[in-house]
């Protein structure tokens, strides 16, 4: 049996299910939401994005992230984003289906740097 680690290193945020509103991610997934895993959502609010991504610590139950990767030099991509513009674009992408009670700052505070590690 072999055992696979990765690290979840990067500037991002913690989702969890309680900021979401029920009824706009059924929406969004086509799902009832008891049926919906956070990974889900990660997975969908990140396809449209260039620089953001998601991952998961399975089964280091380190939760479910979207975040900016840390990047290496000769990633041009990252070059010159501002902890700001990041925190712009992971709020954007969560406030359509966020509930009333998550305001752009609850959201902002909860974005930090993410240095966990998955594994399966």
């Amino acid at each position: 049996m072999s055992v696979s680690f990765w690290p979840i290193v990067g500037y991002g945020i913690q989702l969890d299910l309680s900021m979401f509103d029920e009824a706009k991610v059924e929406n969004l997934l086509n799902m009832r939401f008891d049926e919906i895993s956070l990974t889900d959502i990660a997975v969908k609010l990140t396809e449209s994005s260039k620089v953001l991504t998601w991952a998961d610590g399975a089964d280091m139950e380190t939760g479910t992230y979207i975040y900016l990767p840390a990047a290496l030099p000769w990633h041009k991509e990252y070059h010159g984003l501002a902890p700001e513009t990041i925190e712009n674009e992971i709020f954007e992408i969560l406030k359509p289906y966020l509930k009333e009670s998550q305001t752009e700052k609850t959201i902002k505070d909860a974005i930090d740097y993410v240095c966990v590690c998955g594994c399966a």
